[in-house]
């Protein structure tokens, strides 16, 4: 199984940033994150960790992107992904979930506003 949350931009809604993951996760299968330019796609980063979430229970799946371009992927709070990037900085339009075969089941989807980078 395989699936993809896509952050659109622009009034054509053209995908800008995929976040890929794939089942049973691990250094051949990482997550990644995926910039679109022109139909051409480049990974930006790609998990060290390789938390499953193929086992029948719900998980918390979080992606945040800073407005300085830092953007961490949390499984159920645990940071899996690290990466900067900031080719495309306007805001985005849209979002879109790609199910690229398997069972999925989504319960909510919650989208904020970029904000600071909180450091410690």
């Amino acid at each position: 199984g395989e699936m993809e949350i896509v952050l659109l931009g622009s009034v054509n809604l053209t995908p800008r940033y995929r976040l890929n993951y794939k089942k049973n996760g691990s250094q051949n299968r990482p997550i990644e994150i995926i910039r679109e330019n022109n139909g051409r796609k480049f990974i930006i980063g790609a998990a060290t960790r390789y938390p499953q979430i193929d086992d029948g229970k719900l998980h918390k799946i979080k992606w945040v992107r800073y407005k300085n371009g830092v953007m961490n992927v949390m499984i159920d709070n645990d940071i899996v992904l690290e990466t900067h990037e900031v080719y495309f900085k306007n805001k985005f339009t849209g979002i879109e979930i790609q199910n690229k075969g398997g069972t999925y089941q989504w319960a909510s989807i919650e989208i904020y506003k970029a904000t600071e980078q909180i450091r410690n």
